[in-house]
């Protein structure tokens, strides 16, 4: 990582200090749910029910009287388990296949690109509900059908980028010397494509907690009465006029965490292209 810059240079790249400073909050919160919550987030309390925001609920409570501060800090830690769990993976799997292929070229590249069109000719979310729909309802299904949703974004990405390194003087030397496809792999071509790699993985968390949201607000996500954001927005349609606030603030979290996560990739983008050093 060429392009990394030192700690001290972060202040440079405000939209990546933005976007730690919202993740690191949203990450924190999560951690803490259970201290920071003022109340059980799936007790029901009906004679409470659809409060507006007050000094006992913050942000109001929902039709069956659950506190929707407390919904959605506990909201935080499915959406981020799920965002990234489902890029850790799809990271994991794309990038060494997308890689390899890419450094072989010949019929494994051709194969694998045919594969790569095929699922992006289908939208991350409906590849996501057809997934879902076979698997059931979990969430870890929720994370698998992400997962093999945001798979050919990697693999596209760590083809492109080893295309171009496959044909570098220290590749061919290695080649020459008589190292394998998987050492070069390793050793030459991976190392190399760390940086683009980064920026996609912290972009698909956004993405993936977006498609999260997506799910469960058709009902094929986590399942009541597990807080989730998306859920959240699905209930409060209903009460669109009536009790704005049950859709206003899962939105309004749901937003300002995928744009903390656009902003960090955005920022580590300029981090670590050496061709947007600041002079």
């Amino acid at each position: 990582m060429d392009g990394l810059i030192k700690m001290g240079e972060i202040k440079d790249y405000p939209s990546f200090l933005a976007g730690l400073i919202i993740v690191l909050a949203v990450v924190l919160t999560a951690m803490l749910a259970p201290l920071i919550s003022p109340y059980d987030p799936i007790e029901q309390n009906m004679p409470h029910a659809l409060q507006p925001p007050s000094a006992y609920h913050l942000l109001g409570t929902d039709p069956y009287g659950r506190d929707v501060l407390s919904r959605i800090i506990w909201g935080a830690r499915v959406s981020l388990y799920v965002g990234l769990l489902s890029a850790t993976i799809a990271m994991i799997v794309g990038v060494p296949f997308g890689a390899l292929a890419g450094q072989l070229g010949g019929i494994a590249d051709a194969l694998l690109s045919r594969v790569i069109d095929i699922m992006l000719s289908f939208p991350g979310i409906i590849l996501a509900i057809v997934v879902m729909s076979i698997l059931g309802q979990s969430v870890d299904n929720t994370v698998l059908a992400i997962s093999l949703a945001m798979i050919p974004r990697f693999a596209r990405l760590a083809r492109g980028e080893a295309l171009q390194l496959s044909v570098q003087e220290y590749v061919q030397a290695a080649k020459a010397s008589g190292a394998g496809n998987l050492d070069i792999l390793v050793h030459h071509i991976l190392p190399n494509i760390l940086s683009p790699i980064l920026v996609q993985y912290s972009l698909s968390i956004g993405s993936a907690i977006m498609i999260e949201a997506g799910l469960s607000f058709i009902g094929l996500g986590v399942q009541p009465p597990t807080p989730s954001w998306g859920e959240m927005l699905s209930l409060g349609r209903q009460y669109l006029y009536t009790a704005p606030w049950l859709s206003l603030f899962p939105g309004l979290a749901i937003m300002l965490t995928v744009l903390a996560f656009n902003l960090l990739g955005d920022g580590l983008r300029d981090m670590l292209d050496p061709r947007l050093k600041r002079v």
